[in-house]
């Protein structure tokens, strides 16, 4: 995977995706969807479970897919969300995994392979299973 730099949803700090010292969990998402919002409350358990010596996980708002007005930082704020947020480039990232829905979960092993893909209608155990091949 090429360098990928994206900017934090809630502050002007940017973090590097590539390359990683450990596996990386991916979850795009926007502010109108009810499944990124359910799924978001699922990443947000994980999150505080994981061994973060061993993960790292981002969630990334895609404003190209967002409705009109919307305040994505207050959406996370409100919802006690504290999984780290970036914000995508309008669709770059989105696109450049050719993503369909929201949520979308990738998964990117300590390579900087893409290993697993998941649309919007991933179930739990998709997950569990990508992240213990990926995190292995």
């Amino acid at each position: 995977m090429t360098a990928i730099t994206l900017r934090f949803l809630n502050h002007d700090k940017t973090v590097s995706l590539a390359p990683r010292e450990k596996p990386l969990m991916l979850t795009f998402w926007t502010t109108w969807c009810p499944d990124s919002q359910a799924d978001l409350q699922l990443k947000q358990r994980l999150y505080l479970t994981a061994d973060s010596t061993k993960l790292d996980m981002y969630t990334v708002h895609v404003p190209g897919r967002e409705t009109a007005g919307a305040d994505p930082a207050s959406f996370y704020e409100k919802r006690g969300l504290s999984i780290p947020a970036l914000q995508d480039e309008g669709r770059d990232l989105y696109d450049r995994w050719n993503l369909n829905g929201v949520p979308s979960t990738v998964f990117i092993n300590q390579k900087g392979e893409v290993t697993h893909v998941l649309g919007d209608q991933a179930k739990p155990e998709d997950i569990w299973r990508a992240l213990a091949e990926t995190a292995g």
